[in-house]
């Protein structure tokens, strides 16, 4: 009998700590005077950032990058993805704010990080409505060529930090 309870307690832990997975919507608003279009280097961080949460095992979903030159738009923006995320029922949702370069004039241009000057975020918790973090961060541009590869280790790297800080919550 003892054996028997054990391997039951075991497969019931087995099947719990599977079934658990968090679940996140994001959107990514790219702010930009010269822009009209969202650029390529939006939409390597648009997909860099799905395919890691992904990976990691979360259920992940987000809403199509838009862009966006005022503050009236953005909180527009940020209550459709609100509203967008507790339909589906997500545990977290995030709004990313890619501040681009006014120089960056095509949506044609090379993807390169240095097309980026800053990033900002809130994260929230859907259920509850607090805010786990809300920051900016500056863009370290990278030394010697600037290429595709940067901005995906960029976008990686920020995905990290969203996941550690969901960890904390």
């Amino acid at each position: 009998m003892g054996k028997k309870l054990i391997s039951i307690l075991i497969a019931e832990i087995i099947v719990l700590s599977s079934a658990f997975c968090g679940s996140l919507n994001f959107q990514i608003i790219q702010s930009s005077a010269s822009l009209k279009d969202v650029c390529e280097t939006t939409m390597v961080v648009e997909d860099e950032i799905l395919n890691y949460f992904f990976d990691a095992g979360y259920v992940v979903s987000n809403s199509q990058s838009a862009t966006s030159n005022s503050s009236a738009e953005q909180a527009k923006l940020w209550k459709t993805g609100v509203t967008d995320s507790s339909e589906g029922a997500f545990d977290y949702f995030v709004q990313i704010n890619l501040i681009m370069n006014n120089d960056v004039t095509s949506k044609d241009k090379p993807c390169a990080l240095g097309n980026m000057n800053k990033v900002s975020w809130k994260l929230i918790s859907v259920p509850t409505g607090k805010v786990i973090e809300e920051n900016t961060k500056e863009i370290e541009r990278p030394i010697g060529l600037d290429t595709e590869a940067n901005v995906r280790d960029f976008a990686s790297d920020f995905a990290y930090h969203l996941r550690k800080t969901l960890r904390k919550a």
